[in-house]
C-alpha cells in the first residue's frame, strides 16, 4: 500500500473496533446471551441474561449452567452438550428454566458451537428468549376453547378430525376416541351438503349460517348453521374449485361416506392446498375456518 494512502480512520472516523461493537450489541440485546465451555461452565453472561434469570454476571460466570436448569430437566443439558460436541446447532428449542428467585420461565433457545482459530469446538453460545407471556396467552386461549359453550374442532387436509373440545363431544354424545381421528363426513347426514361446503372452502369462499345436519351418537339429528372461511396453500387461484358440486344421492352410512371421500374427493381437496379446517359448533350454529 502506498505510504501516501489515507488511513482507514481518516475516511471512517466514526467506526469502532469490531470486537467492541460486537460486545456492545451482545450487552444491549433484550435476549439472554450466554456462553459456556464444553463442561457446561458459564463463560459470559450479558445484561439480558441478568434481567431474565436474576443472577448478575459476577454471580453466574464460573458456575455450571445447571444454575438455571430445573432438576427434572438436567438430562436436556447432557443431550445438548453431546450434540454440540458433534458440531450440531440447536435451533429454537423450547424448554423451562428457573430464575434466581425460584420463578420458572418458558424460553426459546438457540445454541451454537463456538470454535477456536483452529476450528476446534471449545464451547457454546446460547441465545434465550423469554416466551412465558406467549405460553400464558396460549394456556388462556386453550382454556377458553376447551371450556367454550360452543363446540370447536379442527380438521386436517384429509378430512380427519384432529381435535374437538369438550362441548362438542358432549353435544354430539361421542367420546374423543369415537370422534377424533374419524372423517368429518361420517357425522354429516347429507353428503351433498358437506360436499358443497368443502367445495366452497376450496374456492376460499366465506360461509355464513349455512344449514346442515349432524348425526349424534344416539342417532338423533342436530340441525346447525355453519359459518366458515378458508385460506389455501396454493399459488394457482384457478385450481381452487376442486370438489364435485354434488355426490351420489344414495343414502350413505358413516363408513361408506368416509370411503367415498377417501377414494374420490379427498385427493382433489389436498391438491387445493386446504391445510386445516377449524370449526366452531353450537347446538344451533357452526362456525369454521380452514387455515394454512
Amino acid at each position: 500500500m502506498s505510504e501516501h494512502a489515507p488511513k482507514r480512520e481518516q475516511h471512517f472516523p466514526h467506526l469502532v473496533d469490531p470486537q467492541i461493537e460486537l460486545a456492545a450489541i451482545i450487552e444491549s440485546s433484550d435476549d439472554a446471551i450466554i456462553s459456556k465451555n464444553l463442561n457446561g461452565i458459564i463463560q459470559s453472561w450479558n445484561a439480558g441474561a441478568q434481567r431474565l434469570f436474576g443472577w448478575t454476571p459476577e454471580e453466574a460466570i464460573g458456575r455450571a449452567i445447571t444454575l438455571i436448569i430445573p432438576p427434572d430437566r438436567l438430562e436436556e443439558e447432557h443431550q445438548i452438550l453431546a450434540r454440540l460436541r458433534d458440531g450440531e446447532r440447536v435451533d429454537h428449542f423450547e424448554t423451562m428454566r428457573v430464575a434466581k428467585d425460584g420463578r420458572y420461565v418458558h424460553i426459546s433457545v438457540t445454541i451454537s458451537p463456538i470454535r477456536n482459530s483452529e476450528g476446534i469446538i471449545v464451547g457454546a453460545s446460547k441465545i434465550a428468549r423469554d416466551i412465558t407471556a406467549v405460553r400464558e396467552y396460549e394456556r388462556q386461549l386453550t382454556d377458553l376453547v376447551e371450556n367454550a359453550t360452543v363446540g370447536i374442532h379442527a380438521i386436517g387436509p384429509d378430512g380427519i378430525i384432529l381435535w374437538a373440545n369438550r362441548h362438542e363431544l358432549q353435544m354430539l354424545g361421542y367420546t374423543p376416541e369415537e370422534y377424533v381421528g374419524h372423517h368429518i363426513s361420517e357425522f354429516h347426514t347429507d353428503q351433498s351438503v358437506i360436499s358443497d361446503i368443502l367445495m366452497r372452502l376450496g374456492r376460499a369462499e366465506k360461509l355464513h349460517n349455512y344449514p346442515a345436519k349432524l348425526q349424534s351418537k344416539d342417532e338423533s339429528i342436530r340441525s346447525v348453521l355453519i359459518s366458515s372461511c378458508a385460506r389455501l396453500r396454493t399459488a394457482d387461484s384457478n385450481t381452487r374449485n376442486v370438489l364435485p358440486t354434488t355426490l351420489p344421492s344414495a343414502r350413505f352410512s358413516r363408513k361408506s361416506a368416509a370411503g367415498y371421500w377417501k377414494a374420490s374427493a379427498l385427493p382433489e381437496l389436498k391438491r387445493s392446498g386446504l391445510a386445516e379446517l377449524r370449526t366452531i359448533f353450537s347446538q344451533h350454529s357452526v362456525m369454521s375456518c380452514a387455515r394454512r
